[in-house]
This record gives structure tokens, C-alpha cells and sequence, in this order.
């Protein structure tokens, strides 16, 4: 985890030695860090979050208040700008497993960006009905917005 006011730009995890021949490794990078950040992110925390996801080629398939170039947009989101998850309990496939250690220890203001191995991501089944192929690496970029319903950094 990277931890407030550590300095720690990026950090790398090997969450499986192999899986369909290739080690799955979690990464996380901090893009913007504010100047205040001394409390971070803790187990049990509610958080809101601004967030876009994309496929290895670029392909965006999900994020907070986005409208695809044909008019479509994210079903289920019904136009939500953020989205609000506890860290450490999210119901089983609310949403990724792998932005809870990704976003332990974040500050309020704080954009990461996540390399979900398939392991953490849709495995071998994929995503049809989002175009997510089997063995998917997915990124995403995730902006903290709140931590307890306060907005401001601490």
C-alpha cells in the first residue's frame, strides 16, 4: 500500500505467480498527489470516487458519468458523476476487488491509475456484454473525491 505523505509515486504487486502463463501483477501509480495528504484512505472508510476504465488498446468500456460517442452511456450509472464504495467491504462484484488495496492509503484530491491483472479483473470469462475479452489487463484511472462525506484533503 502506499501510505499519506510517503513520497511514493508507484507501487507493484505480484498477486499470482502464474495465471494462463503469465505472472498477474497489480500496479498502481500516484498521477496527482495533493499538498496536504497526511490521512489517507483506511479499511472501513466510505469513499467517492470519479473513475474511467480502459482495455489494453485504449478502448474506454465503463467509468463515472461517461457517454459513449454513440450516446450510450454506462447501464446501471444512471448518470452518477462519482460513485461511493467502502473500502475493504464491497459486496462481491460491485466493483473491481483490486481498488481496495489500490486505493488504501489515498488522499482526498488523489488521482491513481491501476493495472488490474486478469486475475483481479474478469479471468477467463471476460466481458461480453462490456467488450472485455478473456485474460483482460484492465486500467484505471480513479480520482478520490471524499472520504466520510469530507471533500477536503487532511
Amino acid at each position: 500500500a502506499i501510505q499519506p505523505g510517503s513520497g511514493i509515486q508507484s507501487a507493484a504487486t505480484r498477486v499470482l505467480n502464474d495465471y494462463n502463463g503469465e505472472p498477474q501483477i497489480l500496479a498502481v501509480n500516484r498521477l496527482l498527489i495533493p499538498q496536504t495528504c497526511r490521512e489517507g484512505a483506511q479499511i472501513g472508510d466510505l469513499l467517492e470516487v470519479r473513475f474511467e476504465a480502459r482495455l489494453d488498446d485504449g478502448t474506454l468500456f465503463d467509468g463515472s458519468a461517461i457517454t459513449f460517442a454513440d450516446g450510450s452511456s454506462v447501464p446501471g450509472r444512471a448518470g452518477d458523476s462519482t460513485l461511493y464504495f467502502v473500502l475493504g467491504q464491497q459486496p462481491a462484484g460491485q466493483f473491481p476487488i483490486a481498488w481496495d488495496p489500490a486505493m488504501y492509503g489515498a488522499c482526498v484530491g488523489e488521482i491513481r491509475s491501476i493495472q488490474v491483472p486478469p486475475v483481479l479483473g474478469f479471468q477467463d470469462k471476460g466481458s461480453k456484454r462490456r467488450g472485455i475479452p478473456p485474460f483482460s489487463y484492465l486500467y484505471y484511472t480513479l480520482q478520490l473525491i471524499s472520504i466520510n462525506g469530507i471533500a477536503l484533503p487532511q
